[in-house]
């Protein structure tokens, strides 16, 4: 019979893994959202020939 501090410990863990993939995938669309706005030219920023070859 498995120990009840090791389930404890992997459903820890698989929350912790849970989390951390949500917040990578929700960085990700935050980059990208901002790139294409950047690209597009919606920022003050402006894209340069360098930065788009």
């Amino acid at each position: 019979m498995p120990d009840r501090s090791e389930n404890r410990l992997s459903q820890r863990l698989r929350r912790l893994t849970g989390w951390a993939g949500l917040g990578l995938v929700v960085l990700g669309v935050l980059t990208g959202l901002a790139t294409f706005m950047v690209l597009t030219g919606m920022t003050p920023i402006k894209p340069t020939p360098q930065s788009t070859t």
